[in-house]
Protein backbone atom coordinates (compact mmCIF):
# COMPACT_ATOMS: atom_id res chain seq x y z
CA UNK A 1 0.00 0.00 0.00
CA UNK A 2 2.87 2.37 0.76
CA UNK A 3 4.36 1.68 -2.67
CA UNK A 4 1.04 2.51 -4.35
CA UNK A 5 0.87 5.80 -2.44
CA UNK A 6 4.42 6.65 -3.47
CA UNK A 7 3.63 6.01 -7.13
CA UNK A 8 0.52 8.19 -6.84
CA UNK A 9 2.55 11.00 -5.26
CA UNK A 10 5.37 10.89 -7.80
CA UNK A 11 3.16 10.54 -10.87
CA UNK A 12 0.17 12.75 -10.05
CA UNK A 13 0.63 14.97 -7.00
CA UNK A 14 4.16 16.28 -7.60
CA UNK A 15 3.56 17.29 -11.26
CA UNK A 16 0.36 19.08 -10.25
CA UNK A 17 2.18 21.00 -7.53
CA UNK A 18 4.96 22.04 -9.91
CA UNK A 19 2.57 23.03 -12.71
CA UNK A 20 0.41 25.00 -10.27
CA UNK A 21 3.49 26.80 -9.00
CA UNK A 22 4.60 27.56 -12.56
CA UNK A 23 1.20 29.04 -13.40
CA UNK A 24 1.35 31.15 -10.22
CA UNK A 25 4.81 32.39 -11.24
CA UNK A 26 3.45 33.40 -14.65
CA UNK A 27 0.47 35.16 -13.04
CA UNK A 28 2.72 37.00 -10.59
CA UNK A 29 4.98 38.09 -13.44
CA UNK A 30 2.13 39.36 -15.59
CA UNK A 31 0.35 41.19 -12.74
CA UNK A 32 3.47 42.64 -11.15
CA UNK A 33 2.35 41.56 -7.66
CA UNK A 34 3.32 38.62 -5.49
CA UNK A 35 0.34 36.40 -4.69
CA UNK A 36 -0.37 32.74 -4.06
CA UNK A 37 1.25 32.44 -0.63
CA UNK A 38 2.71 34.54 2.11
CA UNK A 39 6.05 36.14 1.28
CA UNK A 40 7.67 34.72 4.41
CA UNK A 41 6.50 31.20 3.47
CA UNK A 42 8.10 31.49 0.03
CA UNK A 43 11.34 32.71 1.57
CA UNK A 44 11.36 29.89 4.13
CA UNK A 45 10.76 27.33 1.38
CA UNK A 46 13.65 28.79 -0.61
CA UNK A 47 15.96 28.57 2.41
CA UNK A 48 14.83 24.98 3.12
CA UNK A 49 15.54 23.90 -0.46
CA UNK A 50 18.93 25.60 -0.37
CA UNK A 51 19.78 23.72 2.83
CA UNK A 52 18.53 20.50 1.21
CA UNK A 53 20.85 21.05 -1.76
CA UNK A 54 23.83 21.53 0.59
CA UNK A 55 23.86 17.76 1.17
CA UNK A 56 25.28 17.41 -2.35
CA UNK A 57 28.28 19.71 -1.73
CA UNK A 58 31.34 17.49 -1.08
CA UNK A 59 33.05 20.14 1.05
CA UNK A 60 30.18 19.98 3.55
CA UNK A 61 29.19 16.29 3.64
CA UNK A 62 32.33 14.49 2.59
CA UNK A 63 32.93 11.77 0.04
CA UNK A 64 30.35 10.96 -2.66
CA UNK A 65 29.83 7.47 -1.20
CA UNK A 66 28.12 8.97 1.84
CA UNK A 67 25.24 10.59 -0.04
CA UNK A 68 22.78 9.82 -2.80
CA UNK A 69 22.57 11.43 -6.18
CA UNK A 70 20.70 14.54 -7.22
CA UNK A 71 17.78 13.74 -9.50
CA UNK A 72 16.06 15.93 -12.06
CA UNK A 73 12.92 16.35 -9.99
CA UNK A 74 14.89 18.01 -7.18
CA UNK A 75 16.55 20.38 -9.66
CA UNK A 76 13.19 21.34 -11.20
CA UNK A 77 11.57 21.80 -7.78
CA UNK A 78 14.52 23.86 -6.53
CA UNK A 79 14.31 26.07 -9.61
CA UNK A 80 10.60 26.69 -9.13
CA UNK A 81 11.05 27.45 -5.43
CA UNK A 82 13.99 29.77 -6.18
CA UNK A 83 11.88 31.75 -8.66
CA UNK A 84 9.04 32.01 -6.15
CA UNK A 85 11.47 33.21 -3.48
CA UNK A 86 12.93 35.78 -5.86
CA UNK A 87 9.43 37.02 -6.70
CA UNK A 88 8.57 37.22 -2.99
CA UNK A 89 11.57 39.45 -2.39
CA UNK A 90 11.26 41.70 -5.46
CA UNK A 91 7.52 42.03 -6.17
CA UNK A 92 5.13 44.07 -4.01
CA UNK A 93 2.31 42.32 -2.20
CA UNK A 94 -1.32 42.52 -3.27
CA UNK A 95 -3.15 45.17 -1.30
CA UNK A 96 -6.32 44.03 0.48
CA UNK A 97 -9.57 45.12 -1.14
CA UNK A 98 -12.90 45.39 0.68
CA UNK A 99 -15.93 44.64 -1.50
CA UNK A 100 -18.24 46.52 0.89
CA UNK A 101 -16.66 49.85 -0.10
CA UNK A 102 -17.68 49.31 -3.74
CA UNK A 103 -21.34 48.74 -2.92
CA UNK A 104 -21.82 52.06 -1.12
Amino acid sequence: MLYKGLIMKESIVDPLLVSGSLFQIILNNSSGFFAGSYKIAAIFKMVAVMLDILQFVPFIVGLPETRGGMDASLVIYAGVIAIQGWQAVTLPRVLPHDDNDDQE
